[in-house]
C-alpha cells in the first residue's frame, strides 16, 4: 500500500549551479516548515545539511545537480528530520547508492514512465518498498514532480512538485500532541517522538 505519509543560508557548491528557486517556491517551503513549528514541532528537533552535504547527497547518486527546492528542503532538515518522514530514511541518512540501485531493480519489474531512470534521484525510501524519486530529466528544474514507486504495485506521479510533496510530508503535529495527551491521561508509556514536541 502507498504510505500515508529561518530563511536558509546559500551554500554553494559543485551541483548548485545551474538551477535557482523562485521566491514563490522559496516562499512555499519556508511557510510549510515555519507552520510545523507553530505547530508544536520543536526548532531543535531538526537540523539542514550543509552544501557540501547535498553535494555529497548527489555524488552518492551519480548525478551532478539538484532541483534548487530539493536543496532548500536540505537545508532545513536534510541531517535531522524527526517527524518528518518518521519510519523512513531521507536525507543524510539515505544509503543514495544502495538505495537507487534497489529503486532502479524495482522498477524492472514494472511499468517505466521514467525518462531518464538511470539518472533519477531517490529523496525517501520506505520500509525497503517505497520510494519517492525525481526523473532524471527533471533534476535542472527548479521544483519537478515527485514520483512514487511502490514494490509490486505501481509507479505514479505523486505530486506535481518538490515544494507541494513537502507540505504532504509535513507532521501534523496537532495529532501527535493530541496522542500525546490521552496517553498521558491514560498513564501510558510516554513515546519516544514525544520529545520532538514544544510542552502543552
Amino acid at each position: 500500500m502507498f504510505p500515508d505519509i529561518v530563511p536558509p543560508v546559500s551554500h554553494p557548491g559543485t551541483y548548485d549551479q545551474t538551477v535557482e528557486s523562485t521566491p514563490y517556491v522559496t516562499g512555499r517551503i519556508h511557510a510549510t516548515f515555519h507552520q510545523v513549528l507553530s505547530d508544536g514541532l520543536r526548532p531543535d528537533a531538526v537540523s539542514g545539511a550543509s552544501g557540501e552535504q547535498i553535494d555529497e547527497m548527489a555524488a552518492a547518486q551519480g548525478v551532478k545537480v539538484l532541483p534548487a527546492a530539493l536543496r532548500q528542503v536540505y537545508r532545513l532538515i536534510g541531517t535531522r528530520s524527526a517527524l518528518w518522514l518518521a519510519g523512513s530514511s531521507f536525507g543524510t541518512a539515505l544509503d543514495g547508492g544502495a538505495v537507487k540501485s534497489h529503486a532502479l531493480a524495482t522498477l524492472d519489474r514494472l511499468p517505466n514512465p521514467f525518462a531518464d531512470a538511470q539518472g533519477m534521484y531517490v529523496l525517501v525510501v520506505h520500509q525497503a518498498q517505497t520510494f519517492h524519486v525525481i526523473d532524471g530529466t527533471d533534476l535542472t528544474s527548479g521544483d519537478p514532480p515527485v514520483w512514487l514507486i511502490a514494490a509490486d504495485e505501481a509507479v505514479i506521479r505523486g505530486w506535481d512538485s518538490v515544494s507541494g510533496w513537502f507540505a504532504a510530508m509535513a507532521p501534523d503535529v496537532a495529532r501527535y500532541r493530541e496522542r500525546l495527551q490521552l496517553m498521558r491521561r491514560h498513564g501510558n508509556p510516554i513515546p519516544p517522538w514525544a520529545r520532538h514536541l514544544n510542552a502543552p
